[in-house]
C-alpha cells in the first residue's frame, strides 16, 4: 500500500462499502502498529514485500477466512509498546502536535480545552519517555509510526 493514501481510512472504506472483502495488505512498510491497526480494521493478512512465501501464505489464509501476519512482523512487541498504553485522546495530541499545531487549534479540534490539550501533551510525554515537544516527531519516525500522520 502506497504512502500517503490514508491506510485506515481506505480499508475502513473498502469494508463499509463491502464488508465480507477479504483484504490482503502486501507492503513493504514493516511497522507493527501499522499492521496491529489494520488487522483491528478488517484486513485479514499483513505481508511485507521481503519474500513471496508470506504473500502466498496471506493469500492462502485470506481465502480460508483465516488471519495471517507475516513472520517479520512483531505484533507482540506492537502490543507492549509504549504507544498502546496511551489514551486515544493522549494519542490524537501527540499526532497533532506532529502535524505542527498549536494547542489552541488543538483544542478546538478536539472540543476540549487548551489545559485539557496541556495535560494528554504532558502525561504521554511522559509515558513514552519524551522530554520535549520538539523530539515527538521524532519518536514517531524511530518506532514506526509515521504512518498516523497521513490518516
Amino acid at each position: 500500500m502506497p504512502g500517503r493514501f490514508r491506510r485506515l481510512l481506505l480499508v475502513e472504506a473498502l469494508l463499509t462499502i463491502e464488508p465480507s472483502l477479504r483484504i490482503v495488505v502486501n507492503t513493504a512498510d514493516t511497522s507493527a502498529h501499522l499492521a496491529r491497526d489494520l488487522l483491528q480494521q478488517g484486513v485479514v493478512a499483513y505481508v511485507t514485500k521481503s519474500r513471496s512465501e508470506p504473500l502466498i501464505q496471506g493469500i492462502a489464509a485470506g481465502i480460508a477466512g483465516d488471519v495471517y501476519v507475516d513472520p517479520a512482523i512483531d505484533l507482540e512487541g506492537a502490543a507492549r509498546h509504549p504507544w498502546s498504553r496511551l489514551t486515544p485522546s493522549q494519542k490524537a495530541v501527540v499526532i497533532d502536535v506532529c502535524r505542527d499545531l498549536s494547542n489552541e487549534e488543538i483544542a478546538y479540534a478536539h472540543g476540549v480545552t487548551t489545559n485539557t490539550v496541556s495535560a494528554h501533551k504532558r502525561q504521554a510525554m511522559a509515558k513514552l519517555g519524551v522530554t520535549k515537544d520538539s523530539l515527538l516527531s521524532r519518536y514517531l519516525v524511530e518506532n514506526g509510526l509515521t504512518y498516523l500522520l497521513d490518516e
